[in-house]
């Protein structure tokens, strides 16, 4: 856990004050130091938001919206008039409702879009989630229902019209039906079910990592660094880096947690080495 982690675990038991109702930013950076927050603290988080919303972007890009939603509270609690904070809450209840169908994300992602409508009234983005979340529809879905959406409806229509002979049209039906079962079940198929599986394998190993973070950590507050030592190299996301758990060849990819590990792991090592230093 970095200096913003352990900041923001402080602000968290005063959620409810600082985000019952809406406040200017001036009006909030003062209701932030009402609980205690410096400002040294204070600057703190505020170079932390970025990286926050950098991760929160990664975690929703591979689905990963349990981790996205971590990333955006924090975010929320430094600084909840920021639209990328709110337009990434907004998509991350609008997943939520989408497969829980639990009315309560349905009201929390629309009001988050209506707020980023607030602040871009003409942002295209929020307002082609604030139709999703109204109508129900994916914008997938909706493109399906337009003309050009009906593009495999009318390429089969035209097939099943016959040549000037009157002759030939069901043997071309066959052969295109053939080409797009083959490329459905060699490409298109595969692909989907090897996505699936590794967004879920990498969610699992997500979890056990930031299990081990916490422990690592544990480690150094009990003074013993050399387990913390030991189960550092183990803090790896198995994507393109190979350790003695996830031999080389294993991969989740594109499921690349790599960077974000990288950077938790050079945290851990100079927490490490400072302790060490101390004992000196």
């Amino acid at each position: 856990m970095n200096k913003a982690d352990e900041i923001i675990l402080k602000l968290n038991q005063f959620e409810d004050k600082l985000l019952a109702e809406y406040y200017s930013d001036e009006e909030y950076r003062e209701m932030l130091f009402t609980t205690g927050l410096s400002e040294r603290e204070y600057n703190t988080l505020i170079s932390a938001l970025k990286d926050y919303l950098s991760r929160a972007k990664q975690f929703s890009k591979r689905g990963l919206n349990d981790d996205a939603l971590k990333q955006l509270k924090s975010a929320q609690i430094i600084s909840p008039n920021n639209y990328e904070v709110n337009i990434g809450l907004a998509a991350c209840y609008f997943a939520f409702w989408q497969k829980t169908k639990e009315n309560s994300f349905k009201k929390l992602a629309e009001k988050h879009t209506q707020f980023c409508l607030n602040i871009k009234a003409d942002d295209d983005a929020a307002a082609d989630l604030l139709e999703m979340i109204r109508t129900g529809k994916t914008k997938t879905e909706k493109i399906k229902n337009k003309p050009s959406g009906r593009g495999l409806s009318n390429f089969f229509s035209w097939l099943m019209v016959k040549d000037e002979k009157g002759e030939q049209s069901r043997l071309y039906v066959a052969i295109a039906i053939t080409i797009i079962a083959a490329a459905l079940i060699f490409y298109v198929i595969p692909v989907s079910i090897m996505d699936s599986i590794s967004a879920n394998e990498a969610q699992k190993v997500s979890v056990e990592l930031e299990k081990k973070y916490e422990l690592i950590n544990k480690y150094i507050i009990d003074d013993e660094l050399e387990k913390a030592q030991n189960e550092l190299v183990n803090l790896v996301h198995p994507s393109t880096e190979a350790t003695e758990i996830y031999p080389k060849g294993f991969s989740l990819q594109p499921y690349s947690y790599n960077e974000y590990w990288k950077v938790k792991r050079e945290e851990l090592s100079k927490k490490i080495e400072s302790a060490r230093n101390k004992k000196r």
